[in-house]
């Protein structure tokens, strides 16, 4: 078995768990006072490693919007507000899952907002 082979298995292994892990927990709507904790500990346990996931993608999706807004920055002559359109929607955003986000009490933000629109709400 080649490398290319083997990491490839491991991948399909990897995303196939997951994605269980999160079939599973995801029919789970109980409010907070009738959960059990067994049920906050699969909550617990399913946004921790949806995280993993998920956080990754939303690192690799705010580098590359780094480093577009940057280069429009560059292209721009410098324009600054050219740069904030591009790189605040990439950076800004939750970077971490919560149970939270899992059961439908708080909106999962992988675009991130302008501070300006749209004031920052309490959670």
């Amino acid at each position: 078995m080649t490398y290319k082979e083997a990491t490839g298995r491991l991948g399909r292994l990897v995303s196939t768990g997951l994605l269980g892990i999160l079939l599973v927990s995801a029919p789970i709507t109980a409010n907070a006072a009738e959960q059990s904790a067994v049920s906050e500990a699969g909550f617990g346990t399913t946004a921790a490693v949806a995280s993993v996931v998920y956080g990754t993608v939303k690192i690799v999706y705010a580098l590359g919007g780094t480093l577009v807004g940057s280069l429009g920055w560059i292209l721009s002559g410098g324009r600054t507000d050219v740069a904030r359109a591009i790189m605040q929607p990439a950076l800004r955003g939750d970077y971490v899952l919560t149970p939270d986000h899992l059961v439908g009490r708080r909106a999962v933000r992988f675009v991130g907002r302008d501070p300006v629109l749209e004031p920052y709400e309490s959670r």
